[in-house]
C-alpha cells in the first residue's frame, strides 16, 4: 500500500504523493495521518492547503494560532512573521511531527513553497501534487498514486451507490464500471452519486454508460472532502472534469493560439489507444487519401496544428512534440513518458478516463477534425507498409504493428459511438469504412510478418525438419507398416498408461524396420489420439541421423521439439505465452544477448507440455549417438518425464548402456521386439512393391519366397533384394539373377565395395573421397559446398546431376538429404560395416558389431581425418584469403564464407580433424610418419599469424550468426594466441614444444 511506502521512507525527509487529479492523493494523505495518530508515531500533525501562496499563508496562520505563545495576539504579527514563527518553532521540536501540504499543483504560480518548510531532523513533510518532477526542486521521494485495487474500488462503488454486495451480477457489473473509470476514487464517487439518484441496477448503468459518461464525469461526488481551490483562490466541490480542467489551464500558452493548438494535439491523441503510444507512428508524414482529405488538411484547426507541430512535407517536428509531451507529463495528464524496452523508441500513455474527458470537453467540430487527423496519421503508416515489398521491409517493430492495430480498433469504436449522434453524414460516418479497411489491411500485413518471423524463429530453433524426413519415410512405407507394434499389447499398455508405464522401448537390430515403424506410430497417434483429444494433446518427434553435428545436437533436438509444439494446429491455442517467450528469446539472440539459449528452450518446452492433457515424445535412432551424448540427452529428458502425462517412445538396438540410462528415467520399461512379428510387415512391404511390377503372378510368388528367405530380419537388405529383382521378366532371368544374389547384407555391401574398387581411377577416387567425407565429417555440409573444393573438375550440369552421379557411383550406399542436400549413408548399418571393414574396429560404437567386416580396398582408404585437416588448412592458406597480420574484416569474412561455403567448415573444424587423426594414429605405428607430418602442418598453420587470424575472424562471424556455437574455436576471439587455439582443440600436449620452438 502507498501508506506503507510512506512509512518506509526515512523520517526527516519529504515525500511527494503525485498522480492524476482524482486519483485519491488527498484521501491517502488523510489515511496516513489517521494511522500516525492511531499509532502515536508523531507528536503533532498539521495540514496546509498549498494550491497558492495565499492559501498557504492562511494555513500557516491557523497553525500559528495553535502553537503561538499566549502573549502573542492576532493583530501584533504580520503574515510573514507568523510563517517565520511557525518554521522556527517546529524546527526546535525534539519530538516527531508531520506537516501535510495538500494540492501543490502550480509550480509557476507558486514557486516559493520551499520558503515555508521548517528544517528539522524530527520533522516529516508529506506533499500531494499532480506534478511529477518535484524531486529536482528539493523534495526527496516520489510515490506515484494510481487507481485503487479492484476489490477496494468495487466495494467503494457498491457501498456508496447503496447496492447490496451479495449478488454476483452486481459484483460483475461493478468490476466493469470501476475498470471503465480507471479505478480512480473521485470518478467512482461521482459514478456512485449518479447511480444512487438515477438507477436501480448496475447493469442498466453499464449498458448506458457510453451515452451518459459526460453527465457522470460532471456529477458532484458524495464525499465532501473533494474540495479544490480555483485560480482565483475560491474553493469548489471538485469533479473529475473540473479537476483535470484545472490541470489543462496550467499548460503554458506562449500566445493565445498555442494553448488551443496544444489542446487539439491532446484531443488528436485521445483518438488513439491510450496504452504505450510509440513515436514510431509519428515517423511517417501526415497522409490524406483523396482531395477531400487534402482540403481538410488546409482548413481551420487542422491547418493550425500542421503549422505548429509539423515540418515541410507534413513530417512531425519531434523536438516540439516531445516538449509538449514532457509538459503534459509534468501535469500528470500523460503518464509513463519514457523509452520502450528495447530503448529504440519513446513511448507515453494516457489514463483511459483522461482520454474520454478530452473528447467530452471538445465540441463536435474539434472532435471531427482531430479524428480526421488521427486517421491520416495511421493511414500514412499503413500505406508505408503496403509500399514495402511483401512485408520484408520492417517499417515497424512487431510491437509497432500491434500498436497500429490497437489504434485502429480505438478509432473504430469511437467512430461507431459518434455515429449514434443525431447528426447524419458527419466525418465519423464518412471515414468509418476507411478505418475498417485499414484494419483489415494491417491485420493481413501483420499476419504475413508473423508467419515470416515464425519461419525465421523456427530456423533458429532448429535447421532440421523432422516432419519432412517423416514424410519421406512414409512415402516409402508399405500399407500396414507398423501394425506389429500398433496391434500389440505393449502399445496398448503404453498409450493407456499414466506414470509408471510411460516409457516404450522399441528394440531391434539394424535394418529391422525400426524407423519405418516409428513413422507409422507417429502417424497413428496423430490421426487417432489427436483427433479424439483435440487441442489438449501433442505428438512431437525426432529422427536422429548419422550426419548430425553433435556440437549442436541438444540445441537441434530440443529446438525441433519446441518448434513442433508451437506450430502444431492442436496446441496453438494453448501455448500463446510460450510463443511470446520464444519471440523474446529470439529478439535477445538478434541483439547479441543470447547465443544458444538451450536451458531457456528446455524451460519453455516444459512449460508448454505442462499445459497439455497428453504429450507423446518419440525419438528414433538413439544407438547412433556416442555414449557421452546419450548420457546428456537422458539427463535432459528426465525433466520432461517428471510430468505424469508425458509418454516417451525411443528406438535403438539392444544396448546395456541404453538399458542402464533408461533405468535412471523410470523403474518400469515397456519393451517391444519387432523381430517377433517382423514377418508380417515384411510380407506387407513385399506385396506393396511387387504389386506394381509387370510380372506374371507365379514369378511374383517366387520373388516373394526368395526375398523372405534371404532377407532374414533386415529391411535394408530386403529393399536391396527387391531392387535387384525388379527388372526380371522370365523364369530364366529369375534363375540367373538369383544365382548372383548376395546371401547376406554383409555380402551385398562387399559386392558394392568390390564394384567401387574395380571402377576407373577417377570414379573410384570420387567415390572413396565421398565415402571418407561422410565417415569423417564433423558437421553437415551440403553437396554444393563440397563440389568446388573436392570435385572442381567433375562434369555435372547442376546439383541434381551431382546427386544422381554420387548415388550411382556409390551404389546408393550414400544418399542425400532432400532438404539441405547433405550426403549421408543410406542406413546406419552401412556406416558400421564401412567402419569395421576399414579399421577392423570402431571405438565406442564398436559395441554393435560382433566381428570386423572382411578386408577390402577400404582397409587402405586413401582419405581420412588427416586428409581433411590438410584440405582445410590448404583452403585457409590460399593467397586470396591472405589479409595480412590483422586478418579480414567482419564484412570480408562474411563475403568469403558466402562465396566459398566450405570455408566456414574449414575455419572451424580444421583443428578437430587434426586432433581426431592424432587419436586414431596413436596406436598404429604404421601411421607415425603421417602423424608427424600432420603435426608439422598444424604447427606451421598455428605460427602463421595471418592464416590463423583469418580462421579466427571467420569463426567469430559464425558465432555471431549463431552457427557452430559449441565448437572450441568459435569460443575464442580474433585476438587469441596460437597456444590458445592449440589448447582449445586439445593439441597443446602434442604441439606445445614445437610451437614454442617455432615462435
Amino acid at each position: 500500500m502507498v501508506t506503507q511506502q510512506i512509512v518506509q521512507r526515512k523520517p526527516s525527509r519529504s515525500v511527494v504523493l503525485h498522480g492524476l487529479g482524482g486519483s485519491g492523493k488527498t484521501q491517502l494523505a488523510i489515511q496516513y495521518c489517521a494511522q500516525c495518530e492511531f499509532r502515536k508515531s508523531v507528536w503533532a500533525i498539521f495540514w496546509a492547503k498549498a494550491s497558492t501562496k495565499a492559501s498557504m499563508e492562511n494555513s500557516f496562520d491557523e497553525i500559528w494560532g495553535v502553537i503561538r505563545h499566549p502573549r502573542m495576539t492576532q493583530t501584533s504579527e504580520t503574515p510573514g512573521a507568523k510563517v517565520d514563527y511557525v518554521k522556527r518553532t517546529m524546527s526546535t521540536w525534539s519530538r516527531p511531527w508531520l506537516l501535510v501540504l495538500d494540492n501543490y499543483d502550480d509550480l509557476d504560480g507558486f514557486p516559493g513553497i520551499m520558503e515555508f518548510l521548517p528544517q528539522s531532523k524530527f520533522g516529516r513533510i508529506l506533499l500531494t501534487s499532480r506534478l511529477q518532477d518535484l524531486p529536482r526542486y528539493g523534495f526527496h521521494h516520489n510515490i506515484l498514486v494510481e487507481g485503487l485495487d479492484e476489490r477496494v474500488a468495487v466495494n467503494m462503488l457498491v457501498s456508496r451507490a447503496g447496492m447490496a454486495n451479495e449478488d454476483t451480477e452486481v459484483e460483475r457489473h461493478a468490476k466493469i464500471i470501476v475498470n471503465r473509470l480507471g479505478r480512480l476514487p473521485l470518478a467512482i464517487d461521482q459514478a456512485a452519486a449518479y447511480i444512487s439518484g438515477s438507477y436501480d441496477t448496475l447493469s442498466n448503468f453499464t449498458t448506458e454508460f457510453d451515452s451518459i459518461k459526460a453527465e457522470v464525469l460532471n456529477a458532484l461526488p458524495h464525499n465532501l472532502s473533494y474540495v479544490k481551490s480555483g485560480p482565483d483562490g475560491r474553493e469548489f466541490r471538485a469533479t473529475i472534469c473540473s479537476t483535470w480542467e484545472l490541470s489543462f489551464r496550467m499548460i503554458k500558452n506562449e500566445t493565445p493560439r498555442t494553448q488551443k493548438v496544444k489542446g487539439h494535439v491532446l484531443t488528436l491523441l485521445a483518438y488513439l489507444d491510450a496504452k504505450n503510444i510509440s513515436d514510431e507512428i509519428f515517423a511517417q508524414p501526415l497522409t490524406p487519401w483523396n482531395e477531400m482529405g487534402e482540403q481538410l488538411l488546409r482548413e481551420g484547426l487542422v491547418s493550425k496544428l500542421v503549422d505548429c507541430y509539423m515540418l515541410s512535407g507534413r513530417i512531425w517536428n519531434m523536438s516540439v512534440f516531445y516538449r509538449l509531451i514532457e509538459e503534459l507529463t509534468s501535469l500528470s495528464l500523460i503518464q509513463q513518458f519514457g523509452r520502450s524496452p528495447d530503448h529504440k523508441h519513446r513511448i507515453f500513455s494516457f489514463h483511459p478516463l483522461v482520454r474520454e474527458w478530452l473528447k467530452i470537453r471538445s465540441n463536435a467540430e474539434e472532435r471531427e477534425r482531430c479524428f480526421f487527423v488521427a486517421v491520416c496519421l495511421l493511414y500514412g503508416c499503413v500505406a508505408a507498409h503496403q509500399r514495402s515489398s511483401t512485408g520484408q521491409q520492417m517499417l515497424l517493430s512487431p510491437e509497432g504493428d500491434i500498436q497500429i492495430l490497437r489504434h485502429l480498433a480505438a478509432l473504430d469504436t469511437d467512430a461507431r459511438l459518434e455515429m449514434q449522434s443525431e447528426v447524419p453524414g458527419n466525418i465519423f460516418e464518412t471515414l468509418h469504412p476507411m478505418v475498417r479497411q485499414m484494419s483489415q489491411t494491417m491485420s493481413a500485413i501483420r499476419a504475413q510478418k508473423l508467419r515470416q518471423q515464425m519461419q525465421e524463429i523456427g530456423q533458429w530453433l532448429s535447421v532440421l525438419n523432422p516432419r519432412e524426413h517423416h514424410s519421406s519415410i512414409l512415402d516409402r512405407a508399405a500399407p500396414g507398416t507398423g501394425s506389429s507394434l500398433l496391434d500389440s499389447d505393449e502399445f496398448g499398455l503404453w498409450t493407456a498408461s499414466s506414470g509408471d508405464d510411460s516409457l516404450l522401448w522399441l528394440i531391434g537390430d539394424g535394418g529391422t524396420g525400426k524407423t519405418f515403424t516409428t513413422a507409422a506410430t507417429i502417424s497413428y497417434l496423430e490421426e487417432v489420439f489427436l483427433r479424439s483429444n483435440g487441442s489438449n494433446s501433442a505428438v512431437i518427434f525426432f529422427y536422429i541421423r548419422d550426419e548430425m553435428d553433435y556440437t549442436t545436437f541438444f540445441r537441434e533436438i530440443f529446438g525441433s521439439l519446441l518448434k513442433q509444439l508451437l506450430t502444431s494446429q492442436h496446441t496453438q491455442t494453448l501455448v500463446h505465452n510460450e510463443v511470446a517467450k520464444v519471440r523474446e528469446l529470439y529478439e535477445q539472440h538478434l541483439a547479441g544477448k543470447v547465443t544458444d539459449g538451450l536451458l531457456v528452450i528446455l524451460g519453455i518446452l516444459q512449460d508448454g507440455i505442462r499445459k497439455l492433457k497428453n504429450c507423446y515424445i518419440i525419438i528414433d535412432g538413439l544407438d547412433v549417438c556416442p555414449d557421452h551424448i546419450l548420457r546428456m540427452l537422458f539427463r535432459n529428458l528426465t525433466h520432461l518425464l517428471d510430468l505424469t502425462h508425458v509418454k516417451l517412445m525411443i528406438t535403438s538396438r539392444d544396448s546395456e548402456y541404453i538399458r542402464h540410462l533408461l533405468a535412471t528415467l523410470t523403474e518400469r520399461i515397456i519393451e517391444f521386439h519387432p523381430v517377433n512379428t517382423a514377418g508380417v510387415e515384411k510380407k506387407l512391404y513385399i506385396h506393396s512393391r511387387i504389386s506394381r511390377w509387370e510380372m506374371k503372378q507365379d514369378l511374383k510368388d517366387r520373388v516373394e519366397k526368395i526375398v523372405l528367405r534371404q532377407s532374414q530380419e533386415n529391411f535394408l537388405y530386403l529393399r536391396v533384394l527387391l531392387d535387384d529383382l525388379e527388372g526380371i521378366r522370365t523364369d530364366e532371368d529369375f534363375d540367373r539373377q538369383v544365382a548372383t544374389l548376395p546371401s547376406t547384407l554383409d555380402e551385398f555391401l562387399e559386392q558394392r565395395l568390390t564394384t567401387i574398387d574395380g571402377a576407373d581411377d577417377e570414379t573410384r577416387r570420387h567415390t572413396l573421397l565421398m565415402i571418407a567425407w561422410v565417415l569423417c565429417a564433423q558437421a553437415p555440409v551440403p553437396l554444393v559446398a563440397l563440389l568446388p573444393v573436392f570435385y572442381p573438375r567433375l562434369a555435372v550440369e547442376d546439383s541434381t546431376g551431382a546427386v544422381q552421379y554420387f548415388q550411382r557411383v556409390t551404389g546408393n550406399l550414400i544418399i542425400f538429404d532432400d532438404n539441405l542436400g547433405v550426403p549421408r549413408f543410406a542406413h546406419s548399418s552401412v556406416k558400421e560395416y564401412l567402419e569395421a571393414s576399414r579399421l577392423g574396429r570402431w571405438s565406442s560404437a564398436r559395441r554393435f558389431i560382433s566381428q570386423p567386416g572382411p578386408a577390402t580396398g577400404l582397409r587402405n582408404l586413401p582419405y581420412d581425418h588427416a586428409s581433411f585437416a590438410v584440405e582445410c588448412m590448404k583452403l585457409l592458406s590460399q593467397g586470396n584469403f591472405d589479409f595480412g597480420m590483422n586478418g579480414p574484416s567482419q564484412h570480408q569474412a562474411q563475403t568469403l564464407a558466402f562465396e566459398c561455403p566450405f570455408l566456414k567448415y574449414a575455419a572451424v573444424y580444421w583443428g578437430v580433424h587434426v586432433k581426431l587423426y592424432q587419436e586414431d594414429a596413436r596406436s598404429d605405428d604404421r601411421k607415425d610418419d603421417r602423424r608427424k607430418e600432420i603435426t608439422t602442418h598444424a604447427v606451421n598453420f598455428l605460427t602463421d599469424k595471418a592464416k590463423l587470424k583469418t580462421s579466427l575472424v571467420i569463426a567469430r562471424c559464425l558465432k555471431e550468426s549463431g552457427e557452430n556455437k559449441e565448437n572450441p574455436l568459435v569460443k575464442l576471439t580474433p585476438e587469441s594466441t596460437a597456444l590458445d587455439v592449440a589448447e582449445s582443440f586439445g593439441l597443446s600436449g602434442i604441439v606445445k614444444g614445437k610451437l614454442f620452438g617455432a615462435q
